[in-house]
């Protein structure tokens, strides 16, 4: 499947993707050479959905990121990495967001991002039981647009922590 559009040097133009499901995309370019740029990634992602799960085809990982089934999970599912530099990207369309995930005794820090800026480091450790689809991070309000969540996992932990495994369960989209 793909969408061609044609322009001359230094000529913005705008493809229609419409038809396109909602995923992850690379968008390429081409001279009249046959020359092919390295590309870049583009999201569809539908806009009124009110939850963005772990296994939804726009939420890109990067890394070892594995997933686990269990009915505690949102969607039945949740990714989980403990390396350092894994990331996973979670676009959505809104204007305030919250990261859910699993609190416990074995997991760690990691990294906020939104649109590209550091936000600041989360722990999703907690003592006294498991947390199961638990806020970790709330975006806060943001202007109504296309944003993208970016979770980097630091690979460290909480003195009290037992490992640094850090969670992805779902997105919640909220209104205000």
């Amino acid at each position: 499947m793909g969408v061609k559009t044609a322009s001359e040097m230094n000529e913005s133009v705008q493809l229609d993707l419409s038809g396109l499901p909602p995923g992850m995309y690379r968008i390429y370019a081409a001279d009249r050479w046959g020359q092919i740029s390295t590309g870049h990634s583009v999201a569809v992602v539908p806009a009124d959905v009110q939850m963005v799960d772990d296994s939804d085809p726009w939420v890109l990982y990067e890394g070892n990121w594995t997933l686990f089934a269990s009915s505690n999970y949102y969607g039945g599912s949740l990714m989980l990495s403990q390396r350092r530099g894994d990331y996973v990207d979670i676009p959505f369309y809104g204007k305030r967001a919250q990261l859910l995930g699993t609190l416990n005794l074995s997991k760690g820090k990691a990294d906020v991002y939104v649109d590209g800026e550091y936000k600041e480091t989360i722990d999703q450790f907690r003592s006294g039981g498991t947390q199961y689809q638990s806020v970790f991070y709330d975006t806060g309000l943001l202007p109504e647009d296309l944003h993208v969540i970016r979770l980097v996992v630091k690979g460290e932990r909480s003195d009290d922590a037992v490992n640094t495994q850090v969670t992805f369960d779902a997105l919640r989209i909220l209104d205000q």
